[in-house]
This record gives structure tokens, sequence and C-alpha cells, in this order.
């Protein structure tokens, strides 16, 4: 808060700062994708970030207008190499990010495919873990532990956030004149998780959330349908959206609601210390497996080396001394 508070003095400068730093972080993205051993899922480069997002969320002026798409594309670029399940809070909180630019300067950016594949990797299965220890907190997290991942308190707490996260973005296009259409493939696909998961209690939440959807969707078809305005009419629909937005909507009361719910429920923070240990467990774990393969695989090449070389065998034949044994030598002839 106070560096964009700083950055609020001097848009100027905060755009000469954002512009290089994010290039920066681009530089170790592309790094990362090329396969070499660059960490992106720290909390360095989550806070930076977090940083140039607040910052043009908060400051709505023209000169930093063109660092959206720079900084929406490192986003992005993070949530597409970091797929597997450990590094899901840490798309969650990018996907956050990325939402309150949307939301702050009406930009359209595609987060609903990212909180959709995420619902479906979640939900398609019961955890088979007992949730034993603490649910974890998403907020303070960036990777799950070999013990959280696959337990019921993580599964509980990554769909309870990315349903929150689906929600607020229906609401945010809640006043769209075309929302409609951009909730029905959205709708669609969580119909489908409905349909295939075992959980019940994500079943009726996910009811909810298409009920809502459904009821505003409904709303503005009917609204829509009187309007004198084509959709070349562009100063037009930005009023009619602008007068849609102060209205109250099923979304919006379900959001709040939903709000309120989760933040008794939120658990608190772990400890920080705890966390470090149990990711050095893992990083010691996993180096101790690379190295019980290494030293498997020079116990093979080494007894493949030492192997001795096969003698041929000679078979010996017995001969008396008083006579003397000839053998005639067959040589080629050139001419034949």
């Amino acid at each position: 808060g106070t560096l964009v508070e700083i950055f609020s003095v001097s848009p100027n400068l905060a755009y000469q700062l954002i512009f290089v730093y994010t290039r920066q972080l681009a530089n170790q993205l592309r790094t990362a994708y090329e396969g070499k051993k660059v960490t992106i899922a720290t909390w360095p480069f989550i806070h930076s970030l977090a940083l140039f997002t607040a910052t043009l969320s908060s400051l709505q002026t023209e000169i930093l207008s063109p660092l959206v798409f720079p900084v929406t594309q490192v986003a992005l670029g993070v949530v597409q190499l970091l797929r597997s399940v450990k590094h899901t809070p840490t798309r969650l909180h990018i996907v956050k990010m990325l939402l309150d630019i949307s939301e702050e300067r009406d930009t359209y950016i595609p987060l609903a495919p990212i909180l959709l594949e995420i619902l479906e990797t979640q939900s398609l299965s019961i955890s088979r873990k007992a949730a034993t220890g603490k649910p974890p907190n998403l907020s303070f997290t960036l990777k799950l532990s070999k013990v959280q991942i696959g337990s019921r308190s993580s599964q509980t707490s990554i769909l309870n956030s990315t349903m929150e996260l689906l929600l607020r973005l229906l609401t945010s296009y809640s006043h769209c004149i075309s929302f409609p259409e951009l909730a029905f493939p959205i709708i669609t696909r969580v119909r489908k998780v409905m349909k295939k998961t075992p959980l019940t209690w994500l079943k009726q939440h996910l009811r909810q959330i298409v009920d809502k959807t459904e009821d505003v969707s409904r709303s503005i078809t009917h609204d829509r349908s009187t309007v004198t305005f084509g959709p070349k009419d562009a100063e037009m629909i930005t009023a009619w959206e602008q007068q849609y937005r102060q209205r109250p909507n099923a979304l919006k009361k379900f959001l709040e609601t939903w709000k309120k719910v989760q933040l008794q429920t939120e658990p608190l923070p772990s400890n920080r210390k705890d966390e470090e240990e149990e990711d050095e467990e893992d990083e010691d774990s996993e180096v101790k497996e690379q190295e019980r393969k290494k030293r498997k695989r020079k116990s093979q090449t080494s007894h493949k080396s030492t192997k001795q070389p096969t003698i041929p065998s000679f078979q010996l034949v017995d001969v008396s001394d008083d006579e003397d044994v000839v053998e005639e030598l067959q040589l080629s002839s050139d001419e034949g």
C-alpha cells in the first residue's frame, strides 16, 4: 500500500520502474520455459507482480495504461507454467491479482478457463487422506507440501477459494449488457462439474452459483429487449451499463454473504517455520531420491565396465614325444 501511494506521486517514475522490472520478470519466466533451473513460485516474484497489479488497479491514469498488457501477459505466463497441483495456491494468487485489474480497469482478461480447470481437477475425486491437520491458509501459501496434497482440508480450501474467485468474476461481469453470452460457457462447464463430482457439498454450492447467475442473465435479457440502440452505439451501451452497475442483483448479494461466511471460517496463518521445515523435508527427500538413482546408475555402469572379457577356451591335444606332428597350412592362391 505504501509503495502504491509513492507511485501515485509520480506516475512517470512508476511507469519506468514497472516497465524495467516487468521485463526482468519476463526474462526469468522465459528462462524457466527454456527448461533451466529458475524458481518462479517465490514470494519475491509474486510480491513484485502483486505490487505492479495493485498499482495498475489503484492508479487510473492513462500513463500506466500501456503497462496493463505486459504485466497481464507475464502473470498469465506464470499460471500456464505452474500447472502442477502443488502450485495451485500460486495460481489462485495470480488470478486474484488479475481480477483486481479487470474490475478496476473494466478490462476483459480470460480468467474463467483457469478457475474452471482448477475446479475440474480438484472436484473429480474424494480425497482419501483424512483431514488430520489444520487446513492451509491459501493467503499465506504458495506451494502445497506432500502432506497437504490430496488431503481433504486442502481440497476444501482450494475449492472454496476457487468458487469465491469464480463468483467474483461473474459478479464483475454482471453489469455488462452481454452478460448472458459471457456467462453461458462458464455455466455450461460448471454444470458438467456438478454431474461428475462425487462431493455433495460442492454440488450444493455450485447449484447456488448457477441459479444466481441465471437470475441475472434473465434480468439483463429482459431489460435489454426494450432498448432502442444497437451494438454499434458504444456510448449508449456504456451509459446503460453504468446505470445498471448501480443496481443490486442476485450475484452481488450472494457474493457478500459468501465473503462473510468464509471470513468466519478462514483458518489462521500457519507457522512459517513449520512450512519451511516441510519444504526442506520435501527438497531433502527429492535430493535423496535423485542421489539414490545416480548411485544405482553408477553401480550398473561400473558393473558393466568391470566385467572380465571372456577368454576363448582351447582344447589340448595329447601328443607323444617320439612323433612330430606337422600341419600343412592351406594358403590361398591369388590366381584362384
